[in-house]
């Protein structure tokens, strides 16, 4: 019964059925994307770097990235604040926190969607109602992308077509509880969970990629 359980919760958690184990990437292998993203001549490296960290410091998943609009994203003292419409388990706005890193240099995750925000308003004339992380190309540049636009960048980078993008946020659920010891009421309304249970099961205690 335990069993058939927990596939059944591993599996309402999981972003897309492609997630087949349970992986988890630290802040250095979220860097090591980073950095090989930024290291590309392109617009949709760059959103990709972007959209990687708003995964993994705002613990949101990834159709709560394809959702940001523009708009949602505000300056804060501490980083940025960005509000989350509705989420899997919640139909409520929520907003999470971005926080600002300046430890972290080109990689801050502040300096990484502020940077792509702008160029984004600029080369695609995108308004405040606009989708934060757009397509860069063809008929579709500055429209609406999927999941499947970053989770493609993220498997090629880790010849691993078994992450998720749900690695991140599991990677920034354990960063802030198990490296930050950040509390555990802060993370669970950091990534929106309605029931505990489940961040603990799934999330707070998930296997490192490495």
């Amino acid at each position: 019964l335990f069993q058939r359980f927990w596939r059944g919760l591993k599996n309402n958690c999981d972003l897309t059925s492609h997630a087949k184990r349970d992986v988890t990437f630290t802040l250095d292998e979220l860097h090591e994307f980073q950095l090989a993203m930024l290291g590309v001549s392109s617009k949709a490296a760059r959103r990709n770097a972007a959209w990687a960290g708003f995964s993994f410091w705002g613990v949101r998943r990834g159709s709560e990235g394809v959702n940001a609009l523009v708009k949602h994203v505000e300056a804060c003292p501490s980083g940025l604040r960005v509000l989350v419409p509705s989420q899997k388990n919640k139909r409520r706005p929520q907003f999470c926190h971005i926080p600002s890193r300046p430890q972290d240099g080109v990689l801050c995750p502040v300096r990484l969607i502020s940077e792509w925000r702008s160029i984004a308003i600029r080369d695609y004339d995108l308004g405040a109602d606009d989708p934060l992380f757009c397509c860069t190309q063809g008929a579709r540049a500055g429209l609406r992308c999927s999941t499947q636009d970053l989770r493609q960048a993220v498997s090629k980078f880790y010849r691993d077509s078994d992450v998720s993008l749900h690695s991140f946020r599991k990677g920034g659920t354990q960063f802030y509880t198990l490296v930050a010891m950040v509390s555990d009421d802060a993370t669970q309304a950091q990534g929106g969970w309605a029931d505990r249970r489940v961040m603990e099961l799934i999330y707070k205690h998930a296997r490192s990629h490495i």
